[in-house]
């Protein structure tokens, strides 16, 4: 008996320990920030809570397979003060990772976000490589368990889980907005300009059901899938409610509330059918065209090498805030998700708000705006992950 002992004890000393985590099984540093970045993480004993063996998924997720990939200003956040980036979180704060005197004083309303050290910019660019690893490809929820459904007040569920960001009537301009700067910023609910819409006017309940249920994969904005879909339906709702345009723009609400997947309203745009054609080289060859044509590679120059300087275009938003420069769209995830119909949405109808002009006009023949999106997916895939 005392040998057995002893060799399960050798086991669990070889393995990290029955409290340590281990780093075997961790990648390497891919650059040597990243490598530094790599040492913070086990000296914060972050493996401990994150390598998925003795921790459940409310405790937080094994990072290297688990987790839509977010900013690096959502990470900072969520080291800083881990509640303003998940409510209810049980994730100690950080404070050692950011500079002592931002700690001594109030931010927000303007005032830049605490200033992360330079090992909390290495845990950071390392957590951000995380991201990259072939498991989490594609990954959209942060897999945590499901919480509790609270069918409290509305303004409740919005307080608890959007203030934070959004603010607390709706501008933009939460607590956390100030770890945002130089990313895509909080939307400001007000003025009615959304990214992600299916249709003209305001988002239907359902898409905005469908961004709370999915998040925006590489920004700050979450995946809320543990909410109930009765409190993830009410705070679609209530966030529509924000803009004046809602009495004036209600577009059938009631039909949405039917459309579980949260993709209502998506079929009839312009009596279009989002089913794509079968991919032929004619389709990609007309869409590569296209693509040159309608000058996609001046806001987007991973397209043609040779392209033109991006064009002056305001980059600001609605308020004035400024933006960040047009995604990598060979590389970097899409806002709205990366299926056909939903690339295909963000082309006709553009992204208010943004730079982004909607192209229906410009592209009146469905089997054209087909092209173009299919001749994009090609090329992205053919770049590699």
């Amino acid at each position: 008996m005392l040998l057995l002992m002893l060799a399960l004890a050798w086991l669990l000393v070889r393995s990290g320990g029955l409290f340590e985590g281990s780093s075997a099984g961790w990648p390497e540093g891919g650059s040597a920030l990243q490598g530094r970045g790599r040492a913070v993480f086990f000296a914060q004993r972050c493996e401990r809570c994150h390598d998925g063996r003795w921790s459940a998924p409310a405790d937080g997720a094994d990072l290297r397979s688990a987790g839509a990939p977010r900013s690096a200003g959502w990470h900072a956040m969520h080291l800083f003060e881990p509640a303003l980036a998940r409510a209810f979180s049980k994730m100690p704060a950080s404070p050692g990772l950011f500079r002592p005197s931002d700690w001594d004083s109030e931010f927000g309303d303007d005032l830049p976000a605490p200033e992360l050290t330079a090992d909390g910019q290495a845990l950071v660019a390392y957590l951000l490589q995380l991201q990259s690893l072939p498991a989490r490809r594609g990954a959209v929820h942060s897999g945590l368990q499901p919480q509790p459904d609270l069918r409290g007040g509305d303004d409740d569920l919005y307080r608890i889980w959007c203030s934070t960001c959004h603010g607390s009537e709706g501008n933009g301009d939460g607590p956390g907005a100030a770890f945002l700067a130089g990313e895509s910023l909080p939307r400001a609910f007000r003025p009615g300009l959304y990214r992600v819409r299916s249709g003209p006017g305001l988002p239907s309940a359902g898409d905005l059901l469908s961004v709370i249920s999915d998040g925006l994969p590489g920004t700050a904005m979450p995946d809320f899938a543990q909410l109930s879909e009765f409190d993830r339906r009410a705070l679609a709702g209530y966030i529509r409610g924000y803009s004046p345009r809602a009495d004036d723009d209600a577009d059938d609400d009631a039909d949405d509330d039917d459309d579980d997947d949260g993709r209502d309203g998506v079929e009839h745009y312009a009596g279009d059918p989002l089913t794509p054609p079968a991919v032929t080289p004619e389709l990609l060859a007309r869409g590569d065209a296209l693509l040159t044509s309608m000058r996609c590679a001046q806001c987007h120059p991973e397209l043609d090498d040779a392209s033109a300087p991006p064009p002056s275009l305001d980059w600001t938003d609605e308020l004035g805030r400024p933006l960040p420069r047009a995604p990598q769209l060979l590389r970097d995830r899409f806002k709205g998700g990366e299926a056909p119909r939903d690339v295909y949405l963000r082309v006709v109808m553009g992204m208010s708000g943004s730079p982004m002009p909607a192209y229906g006009e410009a592209l009146p023949l469905t089997q054209d705006r087909w092209a173009l999106v299919l001749a994009l997916l090609e090329r992205r895939a053919a770049a590699g992950p």
